[in-house]
């Protein structure tokens, strides 16, 4: 994607960044409750809608819904700037250089059925990662409020932009909701900071924001002598 965002006011986006080399970002439970604590302050400064989050020991991801053109960026910019702020103080490495490997990824959510599918990645990332054996019992994400044995966190989650499916337990706790090309697919949509959705959808967004790998020309292929 280019260097200029698009304009992604009234469309789902799913974000994610890492610490700079993959290097360990929280190491210990008050480095999780500080990120937390800051999130919660940026959905509410802000007035942010947020789906769903996860933080993970390198990295984290949050799928938002923003209703104005620079909200997203503000937000963003603001919790990510505080956070490295709040990092070089506590560990008295100010001047150490970066936090953050690089700017934040972004990537459209089509809703529906892909939007599901973010969901369910998003809750699963620690399973993945052999950190718990199942989503809602992990405490630094949004999944756990499908356990009714744990209380939320201060965080406000919207609904998003269609009603929750009828098992939101099962969306967000079945490791295998997504098949391997369909978690290789998301994956690669967030790496290359492009479209999940289906393929019309993906151009239809492709060509309204001018996203480069999207639209496909339409056509005969010319011959080739």
């Amino acid at each position: 994607m280019s260097n200029k965002r698009p304009d992604y006011s009234g469309h789902v986006v799913h974000v994610m960044n890492r610490k700079v080399e993959r290097r360990t970002l929280f190491h210990s439970n008050d480095g999780y409750n500080e990120f937390r604590s800051l999130l919660s302050a940026a959905i509410r400064k802000f007035d942010m809608r947020i789906l769903e989050w996860t933080l993970m020991p390198n990295h984290w991801h949050l799928l938002l819904w923003p209703e104005k053109k620079q909200q997203l960026p503000e937000c963003m910019k603001w919790l990510t700037s505080m956070h490295a702020r709040l990092i070089r103080g506590r560990t008295e490495t100010v001047g150490n250089g970066a936090i953050y490997q690089s700017r934040y990824r972004s990537s459209f959510v089509k809703p529906g059925i892909h939007l599901d599918r973010i969901r369910n990645y998003i809750a699963m990332n620690p399973v993945k990662a052999g950190l718990i054996d199942q989503s809602i019992d992990w405490i630094w994400g949004s999944a756990k409020r499908a356990n009714f044995s744990h209380l939320n966190s201060n965080i406000p989650l919207s609904s998003g932009p269609e009603p929750h499916p009828n098992n939101l337990y099962q969306l967000l706790s079945d490791p295998d909701y997504l098949d391997h090309s369909q978690r290789k697919l998301l994956s690669q949509s967030l790496h290359n900071e492009l479209p999940y959705g289906n393929a019309a959808w993906i151009q239809d967004i492709g060509e309204e924001f001018n996203i480069p790998n999207t639209t496909k020309k339409v056509g005969r292929p010319r011959k080739r002598n």
